[in-house]
């Protein structure tokens, strides 16, 4: 399964646990936390995620209008490692 994901740069590895997730241990008990901060930041007024890991930065934006989030991705990487993995999120109450 790594050599599947080898040609990835670090940003789109972010991306695809974003959508899927699952964590890469496939524990049961892991990978629930991601999913959770999303549906946070999601549901207040304005949200933002970013998950800064190895060299890969991928930011979410949400924002309610009306009932509705509207989200907004960004993907970046960078030259330098962050060493691990980094997750900062805000919310406007």
């Amino acid at each position: 399964m790594k050599n599947l994901f080898s040609g990835w740069a670090d940003s789109e590895k972010i991306e695809a646990a974003m959508e899927i997730g699952r964590s890469a241990s496939r524990m049961i008990e892991r990978g629930k936390g991601l999913q959770n901060l999303i549906e946070f930041a999601k549901s207040h007024r304005e949200g933002r995620l970013s998950i800064y890991s190895l060299r890969g930065l991928y930011r979410m934006v949400s924002r309610l209008d009306g009932a509705e989030p509207v989200t907004t991705t960004q993907r970046r990487d960078h030259k330098n490692s962050v060493g691990g993995t980094l997750i900062e999120w805000a919310v406007k109450l």
